[in-house]
């Protein structure tokens, strides 16, 4: 066997472990996942935008990264401004998905905690679209209207601004 045949059958088993393990831990959010910025780029086709700047472009327009911001009359917490029926929804996507992980409103102080229950909510209403995506944080897709249309164009102007 060459030595170049070795390296790459161990490079194929360290990978197979690695994908097997990241299955076995069933990680919550997946930050590696490219989304595709389809209105955000002057090239639509060519750009991506991952979920983590998706998730720092939120959590800028919601709170400025201030994690003990309140809003909405107190009923909108931290970083990422959630509301409890919004953690209701994470656990209830996690049940969804066989997860045993909950999140508590309390949670929502945690700057880490409120970013895994934004990139489930997201991510599961969202299905690859990013404005869809940054729409579905601010209300269910469902009930899209002309205040998600606004709230997108913060979004993009943050993400505009970053190229």
């Amino acid at each position: 066997m060459t030595k170049v045949t070795q390296t790459a059958i161990t490079f194929m088993l360290i990978m197979g472990l690695g994908v097997a393990l990241l299955g076995y831990l069933g990680s919550v959010y997946h930050p590696e996942t490219p989304i595709k910025a389809s209105s955000v780029a002057v090239e639509p086709q060519s750009v991506y935008i991952s979920i983590e700047t998706l998730l720092d472009a939120i959590e800028q327009v919601e709170s400025g990264g201030i994690s003990d911001k309140v809003g909405d009359s107190g009923r909108a917490i931290g970083a990422y401004q959630i509301w409890k029926i919004y953690v209701d929804d994470a656990n209830r996507i996690l049940t969804l998905q066989g997860k045993g992980k909950r999140y508590t409103y309390e949670d929502r102080w945690d700057k880490g905690k409120s970013r895994e229950m934004t990139a489930i909510v997201i991510q599961h209403y969202g299905k690859g679209d990013i404005e869809t995506m940054a729409r579905a944080h601010n209300c269910p897709p469902k009930r899209y209207s002309e205040s998600t249309k606004k709230y997108w164009l913060k979004i993009k102007n943050y993400l505009d601004n970053l190229q």
